[in-house]
């Protein structure tokens, strides 16, 4: 680990004197150059993130299976997270995402760019007996859920997770809804800020675990969201 903090640290200084961080990834071993060493993550986060203008819209058939290469690429960054590996089982349900909306009520919802690049996604349960958690969740009545929530890492810090979560909230209200359920763990610590910033909150009732895995379940109550919109009108 030392030798990989010691790459990143040679990694600043050579940013500084000339930003070609591509080229420099090169001369580092395989190990420094892993999906999960902070070296790679490193890189994603100072990689040019494009401008786009996007849209959220259900994911056409045609485009499932990108997203579900989307999906598992995007939780097997996830340090802390299980492997491939490790629960093959899950990532066999990423890679086959668009199966869920055989369910009744279940929508892939896509965050696409001007020229329909697939930007981000993830899965919105009307009805949560379909939602397929582990724990009491499937119980929950008058009440949607989403899962699954992934931003293509060249697109992210641009507020895109944000946008697909507040369309789950806008469809579960104009649904006539009383909650939105969620689930997370701690490795998704950005996402799990930002779910707190919306308003959801801990409820361990939903809590559950999985090998070597513990999942937090959070609800919003959805007569206490306030839109930004309405914020700014008063």
């Amino acid at each position: 680990m030392k030798e990989i903090f010691d790459d990143i640290r040679r990694l600043y200084i050579f940013r500084e004197s000339c930003h070609e961080l591509k080229e420099y990834i090169d001369f580092f071993p395989k190990p420094a150059r892993s999906c999960r060493s902070p070296l790679y993550l490193l890189m994603v986060l100072n990689s040019e993130k494009p401008d786009v203008d996007l849209r959220i819209r259900n994911a056409k058939p045609d485009e499932y299976n990108a997203i579900g290469k989307l999906m598992v690429r995007v939780y097997s960054l996830l340090e802390g997270f299980p492997s491939p590996e490790e629960q093959p089982e899950y990532y066999k349900m990423l890679a086959n995402i668009g199966d869920l909306t055989l369910t009744p009520d279940t929508e892939l919802l896509v965050a696409v760019s001007a020229d329909d690049k697939i930007a981000g996604g993830l899965v919105y349960f009307k009805d949560m007996k379909y939602y397929g958690s582990g724990g009491s969740a499937t119980r929950e009545v008058n009440a949607a859920g989403f899962r699954l929530l992934a931003v293509d890492p060249a697109y992210q810090g641009q507020g895109i997770g944000k946008k697909l979560v507040k369309e789950c909230i806008n469809k579960s209200r104009s649904q006539g809804l009383n909650q939105l359920i969620l689930h997370t763990t701690q490795s998704m610590k950005t996402a799990w800020k930002m779910y707190e910033n919306l308003g959801f909150k801990p409820s361990e009732d939903l809590d559950f675990e999985r090998p070597n895995l513990k999942v937090y379940g959070f609800r919003l109550i959805l007569s206490t969201f306030v839109s930004e919109a309405t914020t700014e009108t008063g």
